[in-house]
């Protein structure tokens, strides 16, 4: 397993009214080729930025030397993976394995916004032999009517929320996750390092003994091991993606009976837990572990 370091926070904010006026322009063969790439944030094992797609423009091919994993957030994109092209329509993603080459085009009358996750764990070794798996597009209209409500406390009122299916590369794990109004979620913390894109509505992160108000296109930072619990705090379903890279630790995630304060007590009760077929945790038990 992975060894965390300390050199990083916790938890990190980027507010898109703050940081969407930090871009800088890729420009491959000049017109035609066109992409802002915003500020990147960084979570250890795994970095994400906003890529702005404008109308008539696209990327140059590229060969990522890491997993890559993108969700269209506005507009409509044709991918080219390898030798296979897809069409990227809102909240879709897609997963690029490492060494694959691949590019992508605005096919909208509007500007495209995608939402890039790459793994930084990787080594050079993984790509030598080509790419390091297959590519997987997962289409909204698939995955939005196969979510699951059935996460821990999901049944009770106050704890309603659901997850999508999981997209995962050999280093990402991330999936979309629904939360209706005046819900919440137990605290609990993961065993991965997180990024989360805000997609619809308003929530509020409790997290290293501070509040976090997220808005659309705001992006979120955890550190593994960092407890956290979310609410619903607007008058509309909230939407997120969140987004793992490489586990530290066995077992899911870790939940508890209560906040269990920053740094966290050495009292805090565990809770049980145990992984379903699909990775997700559940509880085993009401008890302490």
């Amino acid at each position: 397993m992975l060894q965390q370091t300390s050199s990083q926070a916790p938890v990190v904010h980027f507010k898109w009214n703050d940081y969407r006026r930090s871009y800088s322009t890729r420009a491959g063969n000049g017109w035609g080729s066109h992409v802002l790439e915003y500020a990147e944030i960084d979570a250890g094992t795994l970095k994400a930025r906003l890529l702005v797609v404008p109308v008539g423009q696209g990327s140059v091919p590229r060969v990522e030397t890491e997993d890559l994993v993108l969700v269209n957030l506005s507009g409509a994109v044709q991918v080219e993976v390898g030798s296979s092209k897809v069409v990227m329509v809102v909240r879709d993603q897609l997963t690029i394995p490492a060494g694959t080459t691949y590019r992508f085009f605005n096919i909208d009358l509007n500007s495209a916004v995608l939402f890039a996750a790459r793994n930084i764990a990787t080594t050079s070794t993984d790509v030598k032999g080509g790419p390091s798996g297959a590519s997987m597009h997962m289409l909204w209209d698939d995955c939005r009517r196969r979510f699951r409500w059935g996460l821990p406390f999901a049944d009770k009122w106050g704890m309603h929320r659901g997850s999508g299916p999981r997209v995962s590369t050999e280093h990402l794990v991330g999936h979309m996750v629904q939360q209706p109004v005046g819900q919440g979620s137990p605290w609990h913390a993961s065993s991965r390092d997180l990024i989360f894109i805000q997609l619809e509505g308003s929530v509020q992160f409790n997290a290293a003994g501070e509040r976090w108000g997220l808005e659309p296109f705001d992006l979120f930072m955890m550190r593994y091991g960092t407890p956290y619990s979310y609410s619903n705090v607007g008058t509309t379903e909230v939407l997120f993606f969140d987004i793992g890279g490489n586990a530290y630790a066995a077992g899911g995630s870790t939940y508890y009976a209560d906040d269990p304060g920053w740094p966290v007590r050495a009292d805090a009760v565990k809770l049980s837990t145990a992984l379903d077929p699909t990775g997700s945790s559940y509880l085993s038990a009401h008890g302490a572990s």
